[in-house]
């Protein structure tokens, strides 16, 4: 009987078991056990290597005769022993589920204690906004006139008037008070005065 170190494997022969679940593996499945198909064999074997089990895939290979390295990744080893099995040489069968006995379920975790913490929600939604139409005395529209709009959230908005005198802000997440200044016009009223 061999014991490998890093699985609770043991093997008499072609008879093993994993993690309390007995197989065979053998020229032909054994009478009182399910022989695996092709799919549920490639995901058992994909689900011992992520799950460390590459001692396991690596005897097997050995007991079928197939060489490899003790080094190599354990997908890659359960790759090879699918290749190898899907040959027809050999047949991995597993005991009847009515015959396993079957582990207590898992301790039930509350989903949302595994999440992060959800994102903040803007303050509003985005259905604020503002526009403008800076016009001069004679109610003409100043284009590309700089501006500073101090958002209701202290946030400040700079840009230019387009060529019709518009400016529109959108969105803007939080209502209230916007302030409004254009720089260089309120500079050429102060020389004025």
């Amino acid at each position: 009987m061999r014991r490998s170190a890093s699985t609770n494997l043991t093997m008499r022969g072609w008879e093993f078991s994993v993690r309390g679940v007995r197989y065979w593996l053998g020229a032909q499945p054994i009478q009182a056990m399910d022989a695996l198909g092709s799919c549920e064999l490639e995901l058992l074997l994909h689900q011992w290597a992520f799950e460390g089990h590459g001692a396991i895939l690596l005897d097997l290979l050995h007991q079928l005769g197939v060489g490899s390295r003790a080094s190599e990744d354990p997908l890659a080893l359960a790759d090879q022993l699918m290749r190898y099995l899907d040959t027809g040489v050999a047949v991995l069968s597993r005991e009847p589920q009515s015959e396993r006995q079957l582990e207590p379920p898992p301790e039930q975790v509350d989903i949302a204690e595994l999440l992060p913490p959800p994102l903040a929600p803007p303050e509003a939604d985005a259905d604020h906004w503002i526009e403008v139409v800076l016009l001069d005395s004679g109610e003409q529209p100043i284009g590309n006139e700089r501006f500073e709009l101090v958002l209701p959230d202290g946030k400040v908005h700079s840009g230019r008037t387009d060529d019709d005198g518009l400016l529109r802000v959108d969105p803007i997440f939080k209502a209230g008070n916007c302030r409004l200044y254009f720089p260089d016009l309120q500079q050429q009223l102060a020389g004025s005065l």
